[in-house]
């Protein structure tokens, strides 16, 4: 007997979301289709609130924080064994400019591409388990409380 796969979305009449994956949701996981799914619910769930997103399907971590006085940073970390070229990263910050910071190399202003919800950059050459970090001085928009969302 096959094993079904499947995903349900609901949203109540008071608004709760709830998200019910079939048996063994964590098969395919290393997938094209499941990794834009689990991202598509991700950012369903949150009522479209997902501070950062990235499109292409790389090895690359992202923890997001946001302080008290509303400046945010995000850390993209390279996870995997080979050099990221490029990836590009969607930001639903107002901010047109920020801050890019790299180990062994000066800080430097980054300007973001506008987008419908914030704006979107592309960050390149990420060697084997090496970083970016990105910050502005505005809250992402929609709704965020302040500490650390890490996303994947």
């Amino acid at each position: 007997m096959g094993k079904s796969f499947f995903l349900t979305v609901r949203e109540n009449e008071l608004g709760g979301r709830v998200v019910v994956m079939g048996y063994a949701p964590w098969i395919c996981l290393h997938s094209v289709g499941k990794r834009l799914q689990l991202q598509s619910v991700a950012d369903w769930l949150s009522r479209d609130t997902m501070p950062l997103r990235v499109d292409e399907t790389v090895p690359l971590l992202s923890v997001v924080c946001l302080s008290a006085d509303r400046q945010w940073g995000a850390v993209l970390l390279n996870a995997g064994m080979d050099e990221i070229r490029e990836a590009t990263v969607h930001l639903r910050v107002a901010a047109r400019r920020g801050r890019q910071l790299t180990i062994g190399q000066l800080e430097r202003e980054v300007e973001l591409q506008p987008e419908s919800s914030g704006g979107c950059l592309t960050v390149r050459d990420i060697p084997p388990w090496g970083f970016r970090m990105l910050l502005w001085d505005d809250a992402p928009n929609g709704r965020m409380a302040e500490g650390w969302i890490w996303l994947n």
